[in-house]
């Protein structure tokens, strides 16, 4: 086996040479891709965001979760509800309220918050303790490179 080394000409070794070589760089590119695919995947801004209805003292209320997964701080600068009702003939039928309170909001990496809002505020829907199967409670936040984050609430 190693005679088959000895017996290559420099002409030879050369071509074996420039293919160690094109492999090389094949990989090079195929590994600088990758980092600049994750550092641009890493320096946006993540959310995860859950939510949960309750009642405490009577009072009905929604409870949102808002946790930074990304990298990067974020400021929340705006959040607003959509009631979506999904029957209907032609379109969904929306209501809309936009949060005034708490914000701006900044949140660091690995840090979370949680926004309580009560039947008071969400006065504007009506019947909110009736909200019937089939609907959607949409909540949106925006933050400071305007950015949206949605989740659904989806009543069952």
């Amino acid at each position: 086996m190693f005679n088959f080394f000895y017996s290559l000409t420099p002409e030879q070794w050369s071509a074996m040479g420039q293919w160690v070589g094109s492999i090389g760089t094949v990989w090079a590119v195929v590994v600088s891709l990758r980092l600049a695919r994750e550092a641009r995947f890493n320096s946006k801004p993540r959310l995860n965001i859950k939510s949960w209805k309750g009642i405490a003292d009577g009072q009905e209320y929604l409870t949102i979760k808002l946790v930074n997964v990304g990298l990067v701080p974020t400021t929340i600068e705006s959040c607003y509800l959509k009631i979506i009702r999904i029957w209907g003939p032609d379109k969904p039928a929306v209501d809309e309220l936009a949060m005034k309170n708490n914000f701006p909001l900044r949140l660091e990496p690995a840090s979370s918050t949680e926004l309580v809002v009560t039947t008071l505020e969400l006065i504007w829907i009506k019947n909110f303790n009736k909200i019937k199967k089939g609907q959607v409670l949409e909540i949106v936040f925006v933050d400071s490179l305007n950015n949206t984050f949605v989740h659904n609430f989806y009543v069952n």
